[in-house]
């Protein structure tokens, strides 16, 4: 059961990679067109900067959980190598539990902010881009970290149990 809701967390991470990573694409070339546009031209992109700004948080919850699994981000364990195999899997159960609790609210935070900016009618100043759609992006992209600390918690678990 471990191995398969591990697949799907895999999965789940890479294809928000791939969509992160097309988005990064976008806002780079974006940013390029615009710039050479503005300079050349003297037409910039309207509203090229609420999408690039918008774009980079998406980007950012999209590639969040797969940076979390291949372990790319900065950790301190310089006090934790040195202590027993049990205490390290205890505080790796403590930790992952934290995070896991930790996004669960800001998911549930986020959820609410998408449901006001819809009842609001909230959109962007200059383009009128729908402000709640990439709150609903960002809410269901930080879900796939929800689901890799999870894992990490059941992994930690079972390291704890099995010794």
């Amino acid at each position: 059961m471990l191995i398969k809701f591990e697949r799907f967390v895999y999965v789940a991470s890479d294809w928000s990679v791939n969509v992160a990573t097309a988005l990064l694409l976008f806002v780079f070339v974006a940013s390029i067109v615009d710039i050479a546009g503005a300079k050349s031209l003297s037409l910039p992109i309207p509203g090229i900067i609420e999408i690039t700004s918008s774009f980079q948080g998406m980007y950012i919850a999209l590639s969040m959980a797969m940076t979390y699994l291949i372990r790319q981000h900065i950790s301190v364990e310089l006090f934790t190598d040195r202590l027993p195999k049990k205490a390290q899997a205890a505080i790796s159960v403590a930790v992952s539990l934290f995070l896991a609790g930790l996004f669960a609210v800001v998911v549930w935070q986020m959820l609410k902010l998408g449901i006001n900016f819809q009842q609001k009618s909230q959109y962007s100043i200059t383009i009128r881009l729908p402000l709640p759609f990439f709150v609903y992006i960002m809410t269901a992209a930080l879900i796939i970290p929800c689901l890799a600390f999870l894992l990490d918690l059941f992994k930690s678990i079972k390291k704890l149990v099995t010794g």
